[in-house]
């Protein structure tokens, strides 16, 4: 995510968009820009099994982030392929995974609708948002936006998201507190649960992922170089990413200031 926060600062009017597939070196939690923590997440149980919290640049609810897709997309509103709003661009973007659910044999479901439904405070997996897309009624990946910019000089887009391949809820029973089996799995699915992963492995799915986007908006990949850990420019924005499992008292809101601003009340709560 440090990454992610590097490529939105740094791109400019007139670049190509950006697409990103990642995975987690071990279980972790993200949290909202503005999710509070509180006795409804067990840090304890985080401690003890060393699953860090993070908290993410854009809005929404709590991800665990543990065998899953993890994919982000930045690009500048306004571009054809996109639209101009924030809501605009979330719809269009949906229509690439629905290509891609289609295409694993689902029958996905674009809602166009915010739920009032808000049992759990933290789950975002229990409540679909705008242009959510359901599997048999139940979410099956979760998104989120972030916008930086201004009209005279470009506005530009973040969104990322996850996609369920293992079944998450055994170990989201033991992180929140509050969470039910019954109305998690009433809620969400996830790509095991579908009996899609591990038949299907997560090389291939990333690959389909990658040609459903190219058809669906009729791309040609360019490769680039990535980027390594120990590049300044990303230990800068690992800076914004800390571990607020150690110690509930440093558990602060990220000061962006120091950096090109994000526009804090441009932010597309979808997770």
């Amino acid at each position: 995510m440090a990454v992610d926060l590097h490529l939105l600062q740094q791109f400019q009017p007139g670049d190509s968009p950006i697409f990103r597939l990642y995975s987690w070196e071990r279980p972790t939690l993200s949290l909202g820009r503005n999710e509070k923590i509180d006795q409804g997440i067990n840090l304890d149980f985080c401690r003890e099994e060393q699953i860090p919290l993070i908290r993410r640049m854009t809005g929404g609810k709590a991800v665990l982030h543990q065998s899953d897709l993890t994919y982000s997309i930045i690009g500048e509103l306004g571009d054809p392929q996109f639209g101009e709003g924030v809501h605009e661009t979330y719809r269009s973007l949906a229509e690439g995974f629905l290509l891609f659910f289609e295409k694993l044999g689902l029958k996905p479901q674009l809602v166009d609708a915010s739920s009032s439904r808000d049992l759990e405070p933290h789950l975002c997996f229990t409540v679909p948002s705008v242009a959510e897309i359901l599997v048999e009624g139940r979410k099956l990946i979760g998104s989120a936006q972030r916008i930086r910019g201004s009209a005279s000089q470009g506005r530009f887009f973040l969104q990322h998201g996850s996609i369920p391949l293992d079944d998450p809820v055994p170990r989201m029973l033991s992180i929140f507190r509050n969470a039910e089996e019954q109305d998690l799995r009433s809620k969400m699915h996830s790509l095991e649960t579908l009996n899609i992963y591990p038949t299907k492995t997560k090389k291939t799915l990333a690959s389909l992922l990658k040609d459903c986007f190219a058809e669906c908006f009729q791309l040609n990949w360019t490769q680039s170089p990535g980027f390594r850990p120990d590049d300044e420019e990303i230990q800068i924005a690992v800076k914004h990413f800390p571990d607020l499992s150690s110690d509930p008292e440093t558990i602060k809101r990220p000061k962006l200031s120091a950096l090109n601003p994000l526009v804090p009340e441009k932010m597309f709560e979808g997770a």
